[in-house]
Order: structure tokens, then C-alpha cells, then sequence
């Protein structure tokens, strides 16, 4: 069973791969393309169903950097996100266009928190192509993008959206079989938020008089050490899927940054039990002030850790958003 910090983190973070899935199940066109796969037996597709399943539950939130980002002073970086005009580069293989669904999944997070509208319309626009690539998508224009740019200026609604996309997302993962791409979307997802939050840690002055932001920075720099709990369930669920897909330098690249996160002690594993689930809080502060500093407080990580990070998920990054 989950706990209330394990609901936390699969409620939001989940929501970076799962916005996609919002209106899966729906009605469409008759004339669908016929759905890229990666072909898994039922066997292996299992396999990478239990291991999501588990690493689900240990993700990070993308709404805890959200609410972090609210108090860190770190102003917005448009030039942080993967360009939106590149999707198209990105048809060659389902590999390439999972990954990087994952990716804009967190950019389209990052635009949201600061209310970005143009911005976020944009990456809503290149998560809708890859989506249709991948098969994934009916309706989602008149739906989807439709909710939220209603939404952009609410982060409370914003919130309750995610909530309902990782349960419709939830669905589509049970319902659809298609295991082996929610893996590789989880891994664009993680990447990308990872990626975000180092770029976030690194825009903090060297000095900070400000008490509220040298928690916000406490805070990211624990939401950063606390990955290693999300690395070796990813690492599994890709290597069920290596065979039959170019991911290997994607997998080479997580176990070093593996052992990168072994230098990343978290305290005290039960403390995560005391944390409020998500659902029983009523605003973003209440997330930041009780659970991120909870977390904060959980994790030891020494700057130079971060700073091999940091490095690290750049080189990721790279690696997922090249043509």
C-alpha cells in the first residue's frame, strides 16, 4: 500500500507523462493511424507494468518544484524548455517520441506554474503531435487544450487538473497495455524535471539573506537528492524494454547518474509516512510549507553531489532532445 507521500508524489509527478492520457479513452476518427509499438510479449509487458507501478509511487512531484519555484525569487527561463517547433524532429522511432512527450509533459508544468499562457499553449501544441504519433490522442483539442487555457491562471485549479490527469492516466495505463511507452515517457518526464530543478538550484544567489529563499533552496536541493529512490525501478523498467528499442544510451546514462545518487542519504524512510496526502490539503503553500520541507529535512546532499547532478542530467537531456 502507498503512502501518504508515496500518493503525494504518484498524484503529481505521474502527471508530467500522464496529461497525454487525459482523453485517451475517448471516441475518435475511424481512420486512426495504426499505433507505433514497441512489440513486448505479455509476459515482459508485466514485468514493466509492476516496475512503473513501484516507481510511480517513489516519483518525485512535479507540483512540489511548482510550489517551490512560487518561492525560490528564481524568475522564469524561457530558454530552460526544449523547444516546441522541434516535435517533428522527433518521428523517427517511438523511442524518440515517447521521450520526448515526457519532456514537454514537464516543460508544459513549468509554463503552468509561472502562467506562461504562450508558452504553455505551445508545448500543450507538441505534446498533442507526439501524442497523435504515438497513437495516443482523441479529441484532444477540443478538450484538453481547451481546459487549460480556461485553467492557466488558477494554480489551485491547476493542481486539481493534475489530480484528475493522473487518474485518467492511471486508466489508460491499465486499461491500454501499452506498458513499454509509459516507461519511456516517465523517463523524458523525470529527465526534464530533474533537469529543471538543477537549473533552478543553480540560479540561486551564492548568498541568500532571505530566509524564505534559503528554504525554497533547501527544498530543491532535497527534491534533487530525493530521485534515488525513483532510479533503480526506471533503470528495471527500461532494460525490459532494451531488446526491442534504441534506449541503451539512455540506460548507461541513468546508472551513472545511479551511482552519482548513492552519495545521497535519506534519513529516515518511515518519517515519509507522517506526510499529508495531497488530496487532504486545501492550497499549494500548505504542499510547500508541510511536505517539501518535510522532505528537506529527510535528505542528505552535499552541493558538490549536486553539482555532479547537474552535470549529468544535462548530458541526459541532451542525449533525449537531439534530432
Amino acid at each position: 500500500m502507498k503512502t501518504s507521500t508515496g500518493r503525494l508524489f504518484s498524484n503529481l509527478v505521474l502527471s508530467w507523462a500522464a496529461i497525454a492520457a487525459l482523453q485517451a479513452c475517448s471516441g475518435g476518427s475511424n481512420e486512426q493511424k495504426a499505433v507505433k509499438e514497441i512489440k513486448l510479449d505479455t509476459v515482459q509487458t508485466a514485468e514493466i507494468s509492476e516496475k512503473l507501478e513501484t516507481s510511480i509511487s517513489n516519483l518525485p512531484s512535479p507540483v512540489d518544484v511548482v510550489t517551490q519555484l512560487s518561492l525560490s525569487k528564481v524568475s522564469y527561463k524561457h530558454e530552460w524548455l526544449s523547444n516546441p517547433n522541434h516535435a517533428t524532429n522527433y518521428y523517427a522511432t517511438p523511442t524518440k517520441q515517447a521521450l520526448n512527450l515526457g519532456v514537454y509533459m514537464a516543460d508544459l508544468g513549468y509554463t503552468c506554474s509561472y502562467f506562461q499562457v504562450q508558452d504553455a499553449v505551445n508545448r500543450l501544441a507538441s505534446t498533442k503531435k507526439l501524442s497523435e504519433e504515438l497513437s495516443m490522442l482523441n479529441n484532444y483539442e477540443t478538450s484538453l487544450m481547451t481546459r487549460f487555457e480556461s485553467n492557466l491562471k488558477n494554480r489551485d485549479s491547476l493542481i486539481n487538473i493534475v489530480r484528475e490527469v493522473y487518474y485518467s492516466a492511471d486508466d489508460y495505463l491499465r486499461k491500454n497495455k501499452r506498458a513499454d511507452v509509459a516507461a519511456i515517457m516517465l523517463t523524458g518526464a523525470w529527465a526534464e524535471g530533474l533537469y529543471l530543478s538543477t537549473q533552478v538550484n543553480k540560479s540561486f544567489p551564492k548568498s541568500m539573506a532571505d530566509s524564505t529563499q534559503h528554504k525554497a533552496h533547501k527544498s530543491i536541493m532535497a527534491q534533487i537528492g530525493y530521485q534515488k529512490k525513483t532510479l533503480p525501478y526506471l533503470i528495471s523498467a527500461l532494460e525490459k524494454i532494451h531488446s526491442e528499442s534504441d534506449l541503451k544510451e539512455i540506460i548507461d546514462k541513468l546508472k551513472i547518474m545511479e551511482g552519482t545518487f548513492a552519495k545521497v542519504e535519506i534519513k529516515d524512510p518511515a518519517l515519509n509516512d507522517t506526510l499529508p496526502d495531497i488530496t487532504k490539503l486545501s492550497d499549494a503553500g500548505e504542499i510547500t510549507d508541510i511536505t517539501v520541507l518535510g522532505i528537506a529535512n529527510n535528505v542528505a546532499i552535499t552541493p558538490e553531489v549536486v553539482a555532479e547532478i547537474t552535470k549529468e542530467v544535462e548530458e541526459l537531456r541532451e542525449l533525449i532532445i537531439s534530432k
